[in-house]
């Protein structure tokens, strides 16, 4: 039997989504919604658990076993060019690993009552599962190739999640207007990879950070080959993260359903961005002048859309801009080398935020009584389920409550409490 039975088949990890995707899409419209609900909650359960035992596992590594890289076939050859489809776990992906898995499978559970009186109830689930199965590859992937395709996969289910009301017609022009304005941060991106493979010969992580340790940092000013890639990079983060000035397309992905909202636009697919600048921090501490734009575009965008979010009327449109305004500030104080708090400080976010738009959308369905009730028992010390009236609303309150206490977790407890091994400069 394999030592670490999970870390040598990481695959096992995204793989499971993808079967939930697959299943509920080919078979979904014949069945009854408690067997399409079991797929999709169980396929992110497993995943969850998966995860789980890989973070222990994980913290049984030597710091020589760091980063934990599997290797399992190769992917494209081309000349003198290769990437496979290898997979990674350091410090940084267990912190993701948690936040897409654990979080992801809460708002499936969510989704159950939220979508339970909705025509396309199998498609709902089948396009959550297809976005976790990208956000994983997104994640796990071991080079900037295999990253780019669970980036445009992301990209490509958040489409298909705005868009869900197909019919109606402002939720069909959000998913095509979020579609559009992220294949122009895409762009950069692409560029960015390109100029990194020219440049160093590969696009492993390992093998290129290791060859870029070793070239001496730019001045600030100096416009040479790791600010050009920093800045490309920077753009594709943009879009996916919603800054400025691809942020115009975060507010109106709130056309699609609520639990989209939470899973893609507070707890994950925003938060894509952020972790390509932290994934990519070798690069970004050889380019001073990339670093301060971040440092700027994050304020900036922080204020912008706060002044924006305070004279909205829509509760879910403030949500919106409260998200963009809180993302890059992360990456500000990771480029700024505050190392410590700011690779701490990403994880907290999802929680808090996720908290905010589901507790919003029990209180824009529920009547004016339960609505009273909800609030009772999410501020009062009292076992909620002492009092919570039984009927189709517990499983959502349940999901809220538990993202209540996480958010509260992640804000008081000590910033050395989860900090794992380091491997330098993490």
């Amino acid at each position: 039997m394999p030592i670490h039975p999970i870390l040598d088949y990481l695959w096992i990890i995204p793989l499971l989504p993808l079967l939930g995707a697959a299943i509920n899409g080919l078979f979904g419209a014949k069945w009854a919604n408690k067997i399409v609900s079991a797929v999709a909650v169980g396929s992110t359960g497993l995943s969850f658990a998966a995860a789980l035992e890989a973070v222990r596992e994980f913290t049984q590594l030597s710091p020589e076993q760091i980063p934990w890289v599997k290797q399992y076939f190769s992917w494209i050859a081309a000349g003198a060019f290769r990437a496979g489809f290898n997979l990674q776990v350091d410090q940084l992906t267990v912190v993701m690993l948690m936040v897409v898995t654990g979080v992801g499978w809460l708002i499936h559970i969510y989704s159950i009552g939220y979508m339970a009186h909705e025509g396309g109830y199998y498609r709902f689930f089948s396009y959550l599962n297809l976005f976790m199965f990208f956000m994983l590859i997104l994640v796990m992937a071991a080079n900037y190739v295999l990253l780019f395709v669970g980036w445009e996969g992301v990209g490509l289910s958040s489409y298909l999640l705005i868009g869900f009301y197909f019919l109606k017609k402002s939720a069909a022009d959000a998913g095509k207007k979020a579609f559009i304005v992220n294949r122009i941060g895409d762009f950069g991106f692409m560029l960015g990879m390109f100029l990194l493979f020219r440049t160093f010969g590969t696009l492993d992580f390992v093998a290129l950070f290791d060859k870029a340790g070793h070239w001496p940092a730019e001045a600030m000013g100096q416009l040479g080959t790791f600010t050009i890639a920093c800045l490309l990079l920077f753009m594709g983060a943009c879009g996916k993260s919603a800054q400025l000035p691809l942020y115009v397309w975060l507010p109106d992905a709130m056309e699609g359903p609520t639990p989209v909202s939470a899973l893609i636009h507070a707890a994950t697919m925003v938060t894509a961005g952020v972790y390509v600048v932290a994934r990519s921090h070798v690069l970004f501490t050889h380019a001073p002048a990339a670093m301060l734009v971040v440092a700027i575009v994050g304020c900036a965008t922080a204020f912008f859309a706060a002044t924006i979010g305070l004279v909205q009327t829509d509760i879910k449109r403030v949500l919106a801009y409260s998200t963009v305004s809180q993302l890059l500030p992360r990456c500000r104080q990771r480029d700024s080398r505050r190392g410590r708090r700011a690779g701490y400080a990403p994880h907290g976010r999802p929680q808090r935020q996720d908290s905010l738009d589901l507790s919003d959308d029990v209180d824009r369905h529920a009547g004016h009584r339960r609505c009273a009730v909800l609030r009772r028992l999410l501020f009062q010390r009292r076992h909620p389920f002492l009092r919570f009236p039984i009927g189709k609303w517990r499983t959502c309150f349940v999901c809220v409550r538990i993202a209540h206490c996480a958010a509260h977790f992640v804000l008081h407890v000590p910033p050395d409490f989860l900090d794992l091994p380091r491997q330098a400069p993490l």
